[in-house]
């Protein structure tokens, strides 16, 4: 990968809003030496920050699923890349993308192919950003692997690639503690926020089932007025010193919902995870997680196994720990400085 400045070649991300997970990444992109813009719907909060600038869309509506944005684009045009999210409710983007590209500029849709929808309207989907597209930028390397087996002929492979979506791995590795589940307290740790996808109800109903006691359950990303002894809320937080100092304390990982990013942020702790096994449900990035490899799964609904198996992986500190191992080895492969990489080469192409 040839990491050379690269003059004042812009990338703007045509986006809702800036998510602050998705920071790490926009200043590694900007310290190779590319000018990075993130044009979004929504108003975001101050961003006191040198590595890219924030600009706000000339205007977008919202009509039912439907949504008009109309982003502000920077001139001359030519050789610019435009990374969209993909979005297909964004239908303004189908006529903008083929207008950018008459100007020179080139369009890359940064988006995943599974879906919670039915698996024909998935493929549908899918089809239109195809047609839309330069280029589509997948989550992960399961994904871009699917995909090409399964449209060989509608695709040619340099049009798509994948970025294996993360987090900030070198920082979370630095605040990482050591893994041993002999000195950790009998403690669980959910990341998330309080959504149906996340389905949270289901662990309290397998934490009021437990036989062993005590566990401690820790709640990362929402706070509930629920009078549990053993449930600590922590709110929102996006200070990773902070999220350490927790996760550090726990011995396991669980998302009762159908899980995304969390487990990634979960994997890089070294955390065993315990997620359902309904596969297409979950998001892209729970394909870094192998059954009885970094942790357990169970049936997808039910309390009643989900608590056994925090259960029998609570009372096995010799797997936890070598669950523990193969969770840090299994996600070594994503984050920040990887995606960055693969967003630069795929540009060069």
């Amino acid at each position: 990968m040839n990491l050379t400045k690269l003059g004042n070649m812009k990338i703007t991300f045509i986006t809702r809003r800036v998510v602050d997970y998705r920071i790490s990444l926009y200043e590694k992109l900007a310290s190779m030496g590319y000018e990075v813009i993130i044009n979004t719907m929504e108003e975001n909060k101050v961003f006191n920050n040198t590595y890219f600038k924030v600009s706000k869309s000339l205007f977008h509506i919202e009509f039912g699923p439907l949504i008009i944005n109309f982003p502000k684009i920077t001139f001359p045009i030519r050789n610019q890349v435009f990374i969209f999210d993909g979005n297909i409710r964004k239908i303004f983007d189908l006529i903008l993308v083929p207008c950018l590209r008459l100007f020179g500029g080139k369009s890359i849709a940064l988006t995943h192919y599974n879906s919670r929808s039915n698996p024909f309207f998935t493929d549908f989907l899918f089809f239109i950003k195809i047609l839309t597209y330069k280029k589509l930028l997948l989550y992960t390397s399961c994904e871009y692997g699917h995909v090409i087996s399964k449209f060989p002929k509608m695709i040619k492979k340099d049009r798509i690639s994948y970025m294996n979506n993360g987090l900030n791995l070198q920082k979370i590795t630095n605040l990482r503690s050591i893994y041993n589940a002999d000195k950790r307290e009998n403690a669980v740790l959910f990341i998330g926020r309080f959504t149906d996808k996340a389905n949270f109800n289901l662990l309290i109903k397998a934490f009021e089932s437990l036989k062993i006691n005590p566990v401690l359950l820790h709640v990362i990303g929402f706070s509930l007025n629920l009078n549990h002894k053993n449930i600590i809320f922590h709110g929102p937080e996006n200070d990773e010193s902070k999220i350490a100092k927790i996760a550090n304390r726990c011995k396991i990982f669980v998302y009762p919902g159908d899980v995304g990013l969390s487990i990634v942020h979960a994997m890089y702790y070294g955390l065993p995870s315990i997620i359902h096994n309904r596969k297409k449900s979950h998001m892209p990035e729970h394909c870094y997680f192998k059954d009885n490899r970094d942790g357990l799964t169970f049936k997808y609904g039910d309390y009643k196994d989900l608590a056994n198996s925090i259960e029998s992986l609570l009372n096995n500190s010799m797997l936890l720990n070598q669950f523990s191992s193969n969770a840090i080895y299994s996600s070594s492969n994503s984050g920040t400085d990887i995606m960055s990489g693969r967003i630069h080469d795929f540009i060069k192409e």
